[in-house]
């Protein structure tokens, strides 16, 4: 489901910032969340001609 994989990923990485919560770390992982969001739109439209073909979810 597209949902879930995109959660997913933000539940990594706030385990990463959990596990490791140092300043570069938590900017890094800042960054790496704008680019999920940012992409997030891209991945949809993706992901929405692939289903299109499978009725499966």
């Amino acid at each position: 489901m597209l949902i879930y994989g995109f959660y997913e990923r933000v539940e990594i990485l706030i385990i990463i910032i959990l596990i490791f919560p140092t300043d570069s770390n938590v900017i890094y992982i800042y960054i790496s969340l704008n680019r999920v969001l940012f992409g997030y739109n891209e991945i949809y439209h993706m992901l929405k001609t692939r289903d299109s073909t499978s009725d499966s979810n």
